[in-house]
């Protein structure tokens, strides 16, 4: 089972121990892995069949074959009870089809299931839950329809936009005003609030009140000094109601802030508009935010104007979406909004009236370097940008159903109807797949996991924290337990007896050239009873210098160690007193217990620990991977190959490797770069020749390409593998060079 990685395994056998109706799947794995290829490789894995528990069939064997030794002994017995068997007939295949019924996994169970072995499918496939057991209705994204809202409203109720990243309230406004119903484009007043905006805006909402104008006030998170008058004009509204036109409505924005009164919120009609998740959600956004005017506002080649219309929206999709991708997606997060399609869509149509041609060269220009391409301020991604666009417009999207994407679920439709290109739309999948993006589908899974993490820790983060009495254990008893359990395994201080005098005891430094005391690095300068290895790590020259720079690399590793090491240790100790009743239990405490009982590196121990991604119990085993490395190091000698990852601080790692060639060769150090070879090494990993002790350079394992993988072979990288987004690489030299004058 190459396929399943030891972090999954351990986590198959979490799960059986949490879960006693899903312990079958360990086995399973086991004895048929074949059955399981298809769910691991499967696009749908809710909708996948998964293997079912097969312990009730080997029952019913063994039942059926101690029956039939029965009929061999004795054959009137049986034909006595023909009359019985007849009768219980009915009752066993009721009690078979209850069996049928316990063996078919619940919907729950499944998620369970794919959250341990298919963790990037985890949001897809609570979409399809949702969708099965509650309705449709809850995972599709409703366009703002800012008609229905306007009918909750009053001239003493304020409707209040809520606003996110890439999501603008204003052009829906300015379009209800300008509709047929309204008619109040020339009544609406918009000013965005700022220094020096508050007096204008008061003056503005006096005047509306007396005419029944529309008063839209932007940003009100930006005016922080005059929340207070908005608070009263507010409440005057409501208050004093006499002379105030009916037809006035008054309208605000701002960003979720804690300066924004919470009376007027408690007034007003709270609304957010939210910028769509994936790209059928954010084309039924565009779409419902096209009247049939514009859609149908081309004069002259109709049809065309159509097609570059709906390739137009779907490419403003597309930018929007990369940026779940984060690096790979774009260099910077770049916020576009709905004015920039909408400003595209009025420029399309244009030349459209305007010329006879199409003018390819300046709807490119227009389109991809000033309206989108103007917000880009990275030439790579400006570089992406106008290559995605020429994909939308060009002359092939005017042919017949001009594929947008290699799998060809999404093509440019050959519908004339507004309404039949949204019901196109409403056919395409909630999750989209990257080569509709040109990305390798690779890059889906880290995007994918990261989702799933958020879904997760927001689900334990709502959990209610009482625990009704029952059989189970109280969080309190499973954090004691799990202290006690981690305590009982912590390792010991990282302790290294340097040879030394009382004049040297001062020589080991931090990287930042502070003097390490003895106390609080829990190194111990001994002048006897030294061990030959101490002696030959720190060798000294005729000045007290410790020869070997790396040896002083270790002696900095081990102080960062071992406070990290003595804090995990104190707040354990602490923790497990509080819950007792024996010490205060602080706010620290108390947020060590909670990230302890949802699985969390606590942050009072990441603050003086190593940069780790890590859930708790990954991060613990590799801390203890960590110390044994280092104690290694100090109990056996320099080793042949260094742990790159295992070092807290790498950098101070690369630069003793660094000092070591510069003094060997004497040469100043701010001369020197690395270069890298490839080392040959056998299929387990191990080194197939150690080569000279005294080679120049370090070799270094444990390092991870992104992307591709290096294929020992060819000795080139390859393309990744499918669902594999770290491929280790092999044992590497870095080599200290000369850089070229």
């Amino acid at each position: 089972m190459n396929w399943i990685s030891d972090q999954i395994w351990h986590e198959v056998l979490n799960m059986g121990i949490s879960v006693p109706e899903l312990k079958y799947v360990e086995s399973s794995l086991i004895s048929n892995p074949g059955e399981w290829q298809e769910f691991m490789n499967s696009d749908e894995p809710f909708d996948c069949n998964i293997p079912l528990p097969i312990e009730s069939e080997g029952e019913s064997k063994d039942e059926s074959k101690d029956e039939s030794k029965g009929e061999g002994k004795d054959e009137n017995k049986d034909e006595s009870k023909d009359e019985d068997i007849d009768e219980s007939k009915g009752e066993n295949e009721g009690e078979v089809e209850n069996e049928s019924k316990e063996n078919v996994l619940r919907d729950i169970q499944k998620l369970i299931i794919i959250k341990v072995l298919r963790e990037e499918m985890v949001v897809p496939s609570i979409i399809s839950f949702i969708k099965k057991n509650i309705g449709k209705e809850f995972i599709d994204s409703i366009p703002l329809d800012i008609s229905i809202i306007y009918k909750d409203t009053s001239f003493q109720t304020p409707l209040i936009f809520i606003l996110s990243t890439g999501s603008d309230p204003t052009q829906i406004i300015v379009k209800f005003s300008q509709s047929k119903e309204i008619k109040y484009e020339n009544r609406l007043h918009i000013i965005s609030l700022g220094q020096g905006q508050g007096p204008i805006a008061e003056n503005l909402v006096r005047k509306a009140q007396m005419n029944g104008d529309w008063v839209f006030l932007q940003n009100c998170h930006l005016a922080k000094s005059w929340m207070n008058r908005l608070e009263t004009i507010v409440k005057e509204l409501s208050e004093n109601p006499d002379g105030i036109n009916p037809d006035f409505r008054l309208y605000l924005s701002s960003m979720p802030s804690n300066i924004f009164p919470i009376s007027v919120l408690q007034e007003g009609v709270k609304v957010t508009n939210e910028p769509p998740k994936g790209l059928k959600a954010n084309l039924a956004r565009s779409f419902a935010d096209i009247d049939p005017d514009t859609y149908e506002g081309c004069t002259q080649n109709a049809s065309k104007y159509k097609k570059l219309l709906f390739g137009i929206s779907f490419f403003n999709a597309v930018i929007h979406e990369r940026k779940k991708f984060g690096p790979l997606g774009w260099n910077i997060l770049y916020d576009w909004s709905t004015a920039d399609l909408e400003v595209s869509i009025t420029m399309l149509k244009n030349m459209m009236n305007d010329y006879m041609t199409i003018q390819w060269d300046a709807l490119l220009y227009l389109t991809g370097e000033i309206t989108f391409g103007g917000r880009v301020t990275d030439d790579w991604d400006r570089r992406a940008l106008k290559c995605i666009l020429r994909k939308y417009y060009c002359k092939e999207i005017l042919e017949s159903k001009y594929l947008l994407s290699p799998n060809g679920i999404y093509y440019v439709p050959e519908e004339e109807d507004l309404n039949t290109v949204k019901k196109y739309i409403d056919t395409l999948p909630y999750t989209e797949d990257p080569s509709v993006f040109g990305m390798h589908e690779n890059a889906n899974i880290s995007y994918q996991i990261q989702e799933t993490k958020r879904v997760i820790k927001t689900i334990v983060d709502i959990q209610p924290r009482l625990v009704s009495s029952g059989s189970g254990k109280s969080n309190e008893e499973i954090v004691t337990d799990l202290a006690n359990s981690m305590l009982s395994e912590w390792p010991s201080l990282l302790v290294i007896e340097i040879p030394s005098t009382g004049e040297q005891q001062a020589s080991i430094e931090d990287e930042n050239g502070e003097v390490i005391s003895q106390s609080t690095s829990s190194l111990k300068f001994m002048n006897s009873g030294v061990t030959e290895m101490m002696k030959i790590l720190f060798e000294k020259d005729e000045n007290g210098r410790v020869l070997n720079s790396l040896s002083t690399v270790l002696s900095q590793e081990c102080v960062r160690f071992n406070k990290l090491l003595s804090t995990v240790k104190l707040s354990l100790e602490n923790l497990i007193k509080a819950i007792k009743g024996f010490v205060v239990m602080s706010q620290e405490l108390e947020s060590v217990f909670n990230s302890l009982l949802n699985n969390e590196v606590p942050h009072a121990w990441s603050a003086v620990a190593y940069l780790s991604l890590k859930p708790l119990g990954g991060w613990v085993t590799d801390l203890h991977r960590r110390i044994k490395f280092m104690s290694d190091w100090i109990n056996f000698g320099q080793p042949k190959t260094f742990w790159l990852p295992g070092f807290f601080f790498p950098q101070g790692f690369l630069t003793g490797t660094l000092q070591n060639h510069a003094r060997k060769y004497n040469i100043p150090i701010d001369t020197l770069k690395f270069a890298y070879e490839i080392t040959p090494t056998n299929e387990d990993g191990s080194l197939i020749d150690s080569g000279n002790p005294n080679e120049d350079g370090v070799l270094v394992e444990g390092l991870f390409i992104e992307g591709p993988h290096y294929d020992k072979n060819t000795n080139i990288l390859q393309d990744s593998f499918p669902m594999e987004m770290h491929s280790l690489m092999p044992i590497i030299r870095f080599l200290p060079t000369e850089i070229a004058q």
